[in-house]
């Protein structure tokens, strides 16, 4: 498999797929998941793109619309989000990563809490430990 998918790759890419051990080249989920982080393409990259989107100047506004959902979209996908509520939770975590502390952020999302409840009961342990720091 690595053979016909080298292949396929060139300049960056190439050497990207080239630098992997032959374990991770022979499998093609892990030489993909690899290829899109190097390229920012994983749910942090379209995350950042949907977050920084701003019109073209010669994009008219159907087209610019259409590359901002575009991004929510692979963001919302590759972050594995299914419900309502976990769409709520990654938009949410993000406003809070976004407006706290980077102590703060760094500590939350240490973990890794995959909804509202375990979020903030990893907040309130850091405020609990740090009573006269503001998050």
């Amino acid at each position: 498999m690595g053979v016909v998918f080298s292949n396929l790759l060139q300049d960056e890419a190439l050497s990207v797929f080239l630098s992997l051990n032959p374990a991770e080249g022979a499998d093609y989920q892990s030489a993909k998941r690899v290829l899109l982080r190097r390229f920012n393409c994983d749910k942090n990259g379209f995350k950042s793109l949907f977050l920084s989107v701003r019109p073209q100047d010669d994009e008219d506004f159907g087209t610019f619309i259409n590359r901002a959902k575009r991004y929510f979209d692979r963001w919302v996908e590759l972050s594995e989000v299914t419900t309502l509520e976990g769409l709520s939770y990654l938009i949410c975590s993000e406003i809070a990563v976004q407006a706290c502390d980077e102590d703060f952020v760094a500590y939350v999302k240490d973990p890794s809490p995959s909804d509202m409840v375990s979020l903030k009961a990893v907040a309130s342990a850091y405020i609990d430990a740090r009573p006269n720091k503001s998050f």
